[in-house]
Order: C-alpha cells, then sequence, then structure tokens
C-alpha cells in the first residue's frame, strides 16, 4: 500500500494510508508527498484526494444547491402549468 506524508503549517506527519488521509482534516493547500513521487504536491491536485475534496465540498455546500435546484424546478413546474391552462383555454374557449 502507498504512504502518504503530509506537511501542515511547516510540520511534516506521516507515514499514513489513503483511508488516514480521508479522515484527518486535510486542507487543499497541504502538501503531500509519496515514496514513488519525486516532488511533494498540493493536496488538491493528488489524484486519489480530488474525489475526497469533491465530497467534502458537497457535503457543505450540497443543501444550499439543493434547495436551490428544488425551487428552480417549482417555478418551472408552475410556470408550464400556467402556460398549458392559458392554451387550453385560447383553443378550447368558444369564440
Amino acid at each position: 500500500m502507498q504512504k502518504y506524508y503530509i506537511c501542515t503549517t511547516a510540520v511534516a506527519k506521516g507515514p499514513f494510508l489513503l483511508e488516514d488521509l480521508y479522515k484527518i482534516e486535510v486542507g487543499e493547500q497541504d502538501l503531500i508527498w509519496a515514496s514513488k513521487w519525486r516532488s511533494a504536491r498540493y493536496a488538491n491536485e493528488v489524484a486519489e484526494l480530488k474525489k475526497h475534496f469533491r465530497e467534502k465540498w458537497a457535503m457543505q455546500h450540497g443543501g444550499k444547491r439543493w434547495s436551490l435546484l428544488v425551487k428552480w424546478k417549482k417555478l418551472l413546474f408552475t410556470a408550464g402549468v400556467s402556460v398549458l391552462i392559458v392554451l387550453i383555454l385560447y383553443y378550447a374557449w368558444p369564440e
């Protein structure tokens, strides 16, 4: 298994497994180094951690985003129903 080292605020810590990095609070700008790499990388540049940061962002902002999406769906549905009623009345109304 790949071992990772993390450097936060000039303090190096490790070795960690990937699962351990998910559990601890890794910031996007923390430096991560693995033995197979030539140099350290920022955490948001590490392919294995990108999914973690996407999930973390979704957890923090998902509620707001979902709420906005539901409001837009309700608004579009209401507008669609209103247009449908107007069309029915226009074509079905006797002249």
